[in-house]
């Protein structure tokens, strides 16, 4: 008698459970992205249909898997369905079987997801170590490099065999003109100063740097030379006759000045420094013209050595 009744019981409550079970269905499962690999994260979206009488809530707390890691649940209604969103990170491949979610009065079972594997199908053990890949442009960069290393000894030879000639010319030329800057240089301070010196100071510092220019220019010393010995020489390094005969009236009339008390005017003396910058101008133009050409007779004779 007891066992009837314990039998009766039982099939109540399966009669009263089963009805909440059938009102409630899966209509539809898709997965992103469509292929999963094992490590990448998944969402599995669930459509559910379930009867009006049925209230149906999101789970308190994330469901538990050894082979998943679930990092959200979520159910929002659409329409007359309800959308249930899991989002996990599965960890074994093959096909998934997640766990029951308890979603209010219903709990989903069943719910699969398919893990694909990294490795090739049917492959069983790791490809064998590949050659190390050379980087992009590898090939041109070695051959820019050979090339610059072979290139910089080659340029630096020629450059070297070029430019030590062009060298010696440069500070030829500097040490050429150096007894002309220094006398620029000292005509600029007289400028400065004239308004302060008489004219006998003046001539005597003016012809003096104009004596020492000369011994320069004629490597010859004429600081001790009269005006008439010096004027003897400059046929050497003065070509234009007014020229000469400029620069000897001045040394006349620096003479008279410092000898025989000659007035000389602000003026005139201020004159005598603007033509000896024309005169000296023009010697130096002269000469810088015949180093020229001498230089350019010297490369064709080195030219006719090296063709012969």
């Amino acid at each position: 008698m007891k066992t009837v009744v314990l039998l009766s019981a039982l099939i109540a409550v399966a009669a009263v459970g089963a009805p909440a079970q059938e009102e409630f269905r899966v209509t539809q499962t898709v997965t992103l992205p469509r292929t999963v690999y094992v490590g990448d994260r998944a969402e599995l979206r669930v459509g559910i249909r379930a009867a009006e009488s049925l209230s149906l809530s999101e789970p308190d707390s994330l469901p538990r898997s050894s082979h998943a890691e679930f990092h959200d649940v979520r159910l929002s209604p659409r329409g007359g369905e309800y959308e249930l969103r899991l989002v996990l990170t599965p960890y074994q491949p093959g096909t998934l079987t997640l766990p029951p979610i308890e979603l209010g009065e219903v709990v989903v079972r069943e719910l699969s997801l398919h893990v694909s594997s990294v490795l090739e199908s049917g492959e069983s053990e790791p490809s064998p170590p590949h050659g190390q890949a050379a980087l992009p442009y590898t090939r041109v960069m070695l051959g820019g490099l050979a090339a610059l290393l072979l290139g910089v000894p080659i340029a630096m030879l020629g450059l070297a065999r070029w430019g030590r000639g062009r060298l010696e010319r440069l500070l030829s030329g500097y040490r050429r003109r150096k007894p002309y800057r220094r006398f620029l240089k000292a005509l600029r301070g007289l400028e400065n100063r004239i308004d302060e010196l008489d004219a006998r100071s003046f001539y005597i510092e003016l012809l003096q740097e104009l004596r020492r220019y000369f011994s320069h220019k004629l490597d010859r010393d004429l600081m001790a030379a009269t005006s008439s010995e010096v004027g003897s020489y400059l046929r050497q390094v003065v070509p234009n006759l007014d020229d000469r005969e400029t620069v000897v009236d001045l040394f006349r009339t620096g003479d008279l000045v410092k000898f025989a008390a000659q007035h000389s005017r602000l003026g005139e003396r201020r004159e005598h420094i603007e033509e000896l910058r024309r005169i000296l101008d023009r010697i130096e133009r002269t000469a810088r013209r015949e180093a020229e050409k001498g230089n350019g007779k010297s490369g064709e004779e080195e030219l006719r050595r090296v063709g012969a």
